[in-house]
């Protein structure tokens, strides 16, 4: 089996509907399960929000079962930095 755990849900309804699809489809061939535990609300200590989410996703990993890990790593300081640019006028921004 494979079991896909993922930190929080996917709020896009059209890419939801797409991994649904997928799923279905990977299912005809092989078992797939897909967890979703939930995520933390952004907070300043970034350390003990990758702790929580982290412990989260542990729990749903069997001892023996294989992992592979995707990491997309964003830290709160590009976040800050990325909510702070996009609300910046265009004519503001550096190129």
């Amino acid at each position: 089996m494979i079991k896909i755990v993922a930190i929080g849900k996917v709020k896009d309804k059209h890419l939801d509907a797409l991994i649904q699809d997928y799923c279905k489809r990977i299912n005809r061939y092989h078992k797939l399960q897909v967890v979703e535990v939930k995520d933390e609300a952004i907070i300043n200590d970034e350390k003990a929000l990758l702790d929580k989410e982290a412990s989260r996703a542990l729990k749903q990993i069997g001892k023996d079962e294989y992992v592979i890990l995707l990491l997309q790593y964003l830290c709160m300081k590009d976040l800050k930095m990325k909510l702070k640019t996009d609300q910046e006028p265009t004519k503001n921004r550096p190129s």
